[in-house]
């Protein structure tokens, strides 16, 4: 048995408790509150009580026997707790486990909390304290509060620009409405084409009622040959049909009858009768078969051949000449064959120019005769195309009118080859506003009344009113009798297709917003504009008021 060597006593000694900062003699101020200073917190001991050693005498050391001698771990160096406090490890004696050894109570020294110092009266009376504001009442900062929460709570809402721009700044006359004038709006957007138009249209009345163009004596020629080639082919009809019935008359079918008698093979008598047609050439009808075959001769080599070996001849004529006159003002401008439409504000009149556009007028002019056959109407139309497409390379805004005024003046029906003579020019490499004005003009060239048109159609008059057996009436009842003389809806409302008013409108746009920055300017431009074409499609409504145009007038109210 081994002896326990009993441990050295070792005296203990406690940290005594630190003392409480000194109370600060001037105290803080926060948000307008007078408050006093708080003393921190230093390192201290640790509240929890540590557990105390029994000292055993020597009469009550345990035996070897009962005594197991146990070493306990100390506790970490370090500890972080969670007022932020360090606490010092302390290293732990031996404990010797005796459970039959009577219980001792354990003694604690009291713990020492900080405590916040009161304020004296001279500190209270001090002269600092007369110095500070007041802080507010309760009432005023609540009244504060709810007021700058209710004004952050509600939507908070911008002023918008305003929709239309200000027209305040410009120094112009207005009605009692506050309106501008037409005169005013001139300002903003002038069409010169359009306010002559209609001494343009005088113009054309007078000039070409008539025609006396390159083209017109062969054309007048041309038409003759036409009228001619009609007549001979009526009287060709007619002798074919009497060279038929002639042939069937030239001979005459006669029913002849024999009888026969004698003896049959029994040596009885008998007789028989037979009938048969005969063919009997009639005098008289021969001379007249040799008349009819020698006017068929005259109609077939004399007149057919004759006559549309002249008219192919003229018909080459005309076409050559068409050729030197398209040649002569591509030349004149440097066009080519790839050249794209061009539509030009102001052009030097050149001869080949005034040329062609006689050249135009010699066809439009027999265009009107009444009684076209399709060889010779088919032809003009060929040889109009050909000119026009020429003409179109480097257009005056004055040469689309004169077209579209010839048009105007053309017996109805014309929309199934007249529709692409009118055009808008919008991909033209042309400024927009030339073809603004330009196309303006045109709608209302459409929409006015067509002046003299009655006059231009005469021929048709006439042969309306010679040849009165018949009357010729719609198969409406509220349209009445018909007239060549008057236009057609369909050519009216194909004519209107051609000039779309969406591309007007991307023109227009495209032109105002250009042409100024202000925009005050461009507000009132396009307002001049849309009461101008307001103005123009009133126009072709109270023009074209009848039930008969009443798809046209649907038309106007789409666009």
């Amino acid at each position: 048995m081994e002896a326990v060597k009993p441990k050295k006593r070792r005296p203990k000694e406690r940290t005594s408790a630190p003392e409480a900062p000194p109370v600060s003699s001037r105290p803080a101020v926060v948000m307008g509150m007078r408050l006093p200073d708080v003393p921190q917190n230093a390192p201290c001991r640790t509240t929890t009580p540590e557990p105390e050693e029994v000292v055993l005498s020597e009469d009550e050391q345990p035996s070897p026997s009962t005594v197991v001698n146990k070493t306990v771990d100390a506790p970490p160096s370090e500890e972080v707790v969670s007022n932020g406090i360090d606490v010092e490890s302390e290293k732990c004696a031996p404990i010797v486990e005796a459970s039959s050894l009577p219980a001792q109570v354990a003694v604690f020294d009291p713990v020492c909390y900080p405590s916040i110092p009161q304020l004296s009266e001279n500190t209270m009376n001090s002269t600092y304290t007369t110095t500070v504001a007041p802080p507010p009442l309760y009432e005023e900062l609540s009244k504060g509060n709810i007021e700058k929460g209710g004004s952050l709570a509600g939507p908070q809402v911008a002023d918008a620009p305003p929709l239309y721009p200000s027209l305040t700044k410009t120094h112009y006359e207005k009605d009692r409405h506050g309106l501008l004038t037409e005169q005013n709006l001139l300002e903003f957007y002038h069409n010169p084409l359009y306010m002559m138009s209609e001494e343009f249209t005088d113009k054309f009345v007078q000039n070409n009622l008539t025609s006396s163009g390159p083209l017109f004596p062969l054309l007048q020629r041309l038409k003759k040959l036409c009228d001619q080639m009609s007549i001979s082919e009526v009287s060709e009809k007619e002798n074919t049909e009497s060279l038929s019935k002639c042939l069937r008359d030239c001979w005459v079918m006669q029913l002849q009858t024999f009888e026969s008698k004698g003896k049959c093979g029994e040596n009885k008598e008998a007789s028989g009768v037979g009938r048969f047609h005969k063919s009997v050439l009639c005098a008289e009808k021969v001379e007249e078969l040799k008349n009819l075959l020698a006017a068929n001769r005259t109609h077939l080599l004399d007149e057919r051949i004759c006559q549309e070996s002249q008219f192919r001849a003229t018909a080459l004529q005309v076409q050559w000449v068409v050729i030197s006159i398209n040649r002569q003002f591509m030349e004149e401008n440097g066009l080519s064959l790839q050249s794209p439409p061009t539509l030009l504000e102001n052009a030097v009149i050149s001869d080949g120019r005034i040329l062609l556009l006689n050249a135009l007028s010699d066809i439009f002019f027999h265009l009107r005769f009444p009684s076209l056959t399709k060889r010779f109407s088919d032809a003009l139309t060929g040889w109009a195309k050909e000119l026009i497409c020429v003409l179109y390379m480097l257009c005056r805004c004055e040469d689309a009118q004169f077209v579209l005024n010839h048009l105007l003046r053309l017996p109805s029906p014309i929309i199934e080859w007249a529709a692409p003579f009118v055009q808008t020019f919008i991909q033209a490499p042309s400024p927009p506003k030339v073809k603004v004005d330009y196309c303006i003009t045109m709608l209302s060239h459409l929409m006015n009344p067509i002046a003299a048109r009655e006059t231009f159609l005469r021929q048709i008059s006439l042969s309306e009113n010679e040849d009165s057996t018949w009357a010729i009436l719609s198969g409406d009842e509220e349209e009445g009798d018909f007239s060549l003389v008057t236009i057609n809806e369909a050519d009216l409302t194909g004519l209107l297709d051609q000039l779309p008013i969406s591309e007007l409108y991307s023109l227009a746009y495209l032109y105002f917003s250009s042409s100024t920055s202000d925009k005050g300017d461009q507000f009132a431009a396009l307002i001049a504009f849309q009461l101008l074409l307001m103005k123009v499609l009133d126009t072709g409504l109270s023009t074209y008021c009848a039930p008969t145009y009443k798809s046209f007038c649907k038309q106007i109210g789409n666009c």
